[in-house]
């Protein structure tokens, strides 16, 4: 006992030294020095250490701290304490010593605390792994260790606000922006019940900042004043809710306004860290990133380069190392400096597609995609732009929006019904004065007093009763107005969602249909160079026959490279005509020619998407068909939403079956009557028959969440009605799938 108290006299000595005029830090040596119990003196340290660690960004010597709690925590079995001390200084190992130590030490806190069943200090160790900045975070697993912790808190009645923001924060990093905003709202709601100032201010603050990363950015400034309404109380995020100020209104446009908040921003953190070679690298990383955007150069690039020295130096943190190297990518990228903008690019799109930071890799693909394009790489750009493309589908899908503009409305609403609440209260509270008014005029007012009240005390009421069925009216009927206006604006986005996922498939079956025509023109583009060489050196030699021979093969060459290209430029005039805005002018279209023609793009869309996919395609048309008039615009809408419906189905099925099922997909055409017929099938699992009379109806849709909008089948039924045609489903569970079209000849 006697060499840990010395340890810790000695460390108290450093502290003492390093920041004696810290008035929290010297509050907590005092009860370190005066306390007799060693329990309290654990407790004490490890607080010392956590304000040294996050406060004040001393690392060093808060690994001395938490070295010495754990030392006093073993040496006399005080269990719970030395689970604390672990995770600290597990922590620390991460981002500034020994990743490997750090796991270890991790590892053996959570296993101690689950042989100890100690719920509280379970819960503290999973919320390392859902934290973004932990340097532990595992995207795999986040939402199974929140689960889990949630789990536990609701066992054991705990309360689960804290690792619910940390969940909050997290989630935002990942691009999961409504499940952010759905548990920040329960942690704000739950802080007002318990009049918590400063976590109310920074509840506040975090959905702001979701805000401005969902591009809502009214309401992003609105919940931005609300915090600082709380004033300078809480330094710490006063700096990050100035930080984010001056990045809104950049996004607005306002850059007066955002060089206003960046300056105090950073004046801010200077004074909260005591100089400039202290600021936190977070809140360099988004000064860096917000001067960029103001033309701002070398103040730029000097907070970014600081940012990235800081995260790579002093402390690791994924979320904000990949925000400081996009920034430098950006920088360098506007600046010219492609191989500079390439190289921080992909350092960010590296940590981001590790740690499933969507907005991160959507950005850093982008860049990456541009550098190779222009540097006529096209296999290497399709990769990453696809990659980005995947990204921001997730992050941007239709179901986000509408969620998130759900939440926006509901909290709306809450805070609607408080004010009336209050309101009706006040009126109340003031009947009242007017009642006990009355009550004793009327013991002293005659017979005719008491009658003309009772005829006025009737009127007001029935006056009242009016006035209020009125209002409530006049509410719901602006409510109504409202959701209307909402439904319609959420319909048009969503059908012109619908209408770029089919772009963006059929731009993955045109490049690879015309891939191969280009291969051909390139390569003997290439052989055509080398023979004009070879050509050159024989004439310079004299040798004029085996120049004519090289002659006649550079003309073949020339010939086949002419022919290519035109096979190419049939296939996008093809492409172009099919792909132009429709004015609703039917045309004689060649049914069997369009069906074949979206089959192949829809099979090699998907094939561009998921390597893994394969399918058997049958085809058996009608070769008497004559051209019919439709839009062939349209009707290939709707062939290629069918043919990726079967390829889908077949797909899933495919993934659940064994080895020996053969996913097949096929189209018909044949002529009944007076009409065409075009059948599509698949050998998926079927539609059950209780949901196949809803399969036509806007946005109901079997996919999970994100796969599909629900309006691919109802915008093809419109289609096709519009054709003066019809569309119905076969189907039978296990058996496969038909969808029959039939349309006018």
């Amino acid at each position: 006992m006697k060499k840990i108290s010395w340890s810790l006299l000695m460390m108290l000595l450093v502290l003492m030294k390093v920041n004696g005029q810290d008035h929290k830090s010297d509050s907590l040596k005092s009860v370190l020095i005066k306390s007799s119990s060693d329990s309290v003196k654990v407790a004490t340290l490890l607080k010392l250490g956590f304000y040294y660690q996050r406060t004040l960004q001393k690392n060093d010597t808060a690994f001395l701290i938490y070295q010495s709690a754990l030392a006093i925590a073993r040496k006399k079995g005080f269990l719970k304490q030395e689970i604390v001390c672990l995770g600290q200084l597990a922590l620390v190992h991460s981002k500034y010593l020994s990743e490997d130590t750090a796991h270890l030490l991790l590892a053996e806190a959570l296993n101690k605390s689950r042989q100890n069943h100690f719920a509280d200090q379970e819960i503290a160790g999973l919320g390392i792994y859902i934290s973004t900045e932990s340097g532990f975070f595992n995207k795999d697993s986040f939402f199974t260790y929140f689960d889990r912790m949630l789990s536990i808190s609701r066992e054991n009645k705990l309360d689960s606000l804290a690792f619910m923001g940390r969940f909050a924060q997290s989630a935002t990093d990942m691009g999961n922006y409504p499940k952010a905003l759905q548990v920040l709202f329960v942690i704000l709601h739950a802080n007002e019940e318990k009049k918590d100032s400063e976590a109310i201010e920074n509840t506040l603050y975090m959905i702001a900042h979701t805000y401005v990363q969902t591009n809502d950015i009214k309401r992003a400034i609105e919940y931005f004043y609300k915090a600082k309404n709380y004033g300078d109380t809480y330094p710490f995020i006063n700096i990050f809710i100035h930080d984010d100020l001056a990045n809104a209104y950049l996004l607005q446009g306002q850059n007066d306004s955002a060089s206003h908040y960046a300056y105090l921003s950073y004046k801010l953190a200077v004074k909260f860290y005591g100089s400039e070679d202290k600021v936190y690298g977070g809140v360099l990383n988004d000064l860096g990133m917000i001067y960029d955007q103001l033309g701002k150069d070398s103040l730029a690039i000097d907070y970014l380069r600081r940012s990235y020295v800081y995260f790579t130096t002093v402390e690791t943190q994924y979320q904000n190392y990949c925000i400081t190297t996009i920034g430098l990518a950006r920088y360098f990228n506007k600046k010219g400096m492609a191989d500079s903008c390439l190289k921080y690019a992909k350092l960010s799109l590296g940590t981001a597609l590790d740690k499933g930071f969507l907005p991160t890799i959507s950005e850093a693909s982008g860049l990456i995609t541009a550098y190779y394009q222009k540097n006529h790489n096209t296999d290497s750009a399709y990769h990453y732009q696809q990659i980005g493309f995947e990204a921001y589908k997730t992050l941007y899908n239709d179901e986000s929006s509408r969620q998130i503009q759900n939440m926006a409305l509901a909290e709306q609403q809450r805070e609607d019904d408080i004010a009336l609440a209050k309101k009706i209260s006040d009126d109340q509270f003031a009947a009242k004065l007017r009642l006990y008014g009355l009550m004793t005029l009327g013991i002293v007012a005659t017979l005719i007093g008491i009658i003309v009240y009772r005829n006025n005390r009737r009127k007001q009421k029935s006056y009242d009763l009016l006035k209020k069925q009125k209002q409530e009216i006049d509410l719901q009927k602006s409510k109504l107005e409202s959701s209307i206006k909402e439904l319609q604006t959420t319909q048009s986005q969503l059908i012109q969602s619908e209408k770029m996922a089919s772009l963006g498939e059929l731009t993955a079956g045109i490049a690879h249909e015309i891939q191969n025509p280009l291969n051909f023109v390139n390569n003997f583009s290439e052989v055509s160079t080398e023979l004009v060489d070879e050509m050159n050196e024989e004439i310079s030699k004299g040798n004029l026959e085996d120049a004519k021979e090289i002659a006649n093969d550079l003309k073949q060459n020339l010939e086949k490279i002419n022919h290519h290209g035109k096979r190419a430029g049939e296939i996008v005039k093809g492409m172009l005509q099919h792909s132009r805005k429709s004015e609703g002018q039917k045309e004689p279209t060649d049914i069997n020619a369009l069906c074949d023609e979206y089959l192949r793009l829809a099979y090699h869309g998907l094939r561009a998407r998921d390597k893994n996919f394969n399918a058997n395609i049958k085809t058996e048309f009608d070769e008497s068909l004559t051209k019919i008039n439709v839009v062939p615009q349209d009707i290939g809408r709707v062939l290629l939403n069918l043919f990726n419906n079967a390829f889908y189905a077949v797909n899933e099925k495919k993934k659940l079956s064994a080895n020996s099922y053969q996913p097949i997909a096929s189209v018909t055409t044949k002529k009944s009557d007076n009409h065409v017929i075009i059948t599509v099938s698949d050998n998926g699992n079927g539609i059950p028959e209780k949901i196949q009379d809803k399969i036509f109806q806007p946005f109901f849709t079997t996919k999970p969440t994100g796969s599909g909008t629900g309006l691919g089948l109802s915008l093809s039924y419109d289609i096709v009605k519009a054709h003066g045609g019809e569309i119905k489903v076969e189907s039978k569970v296990g058996g496969g799938t038909e969808l029959i079209i039939q349309l006018p000849a």
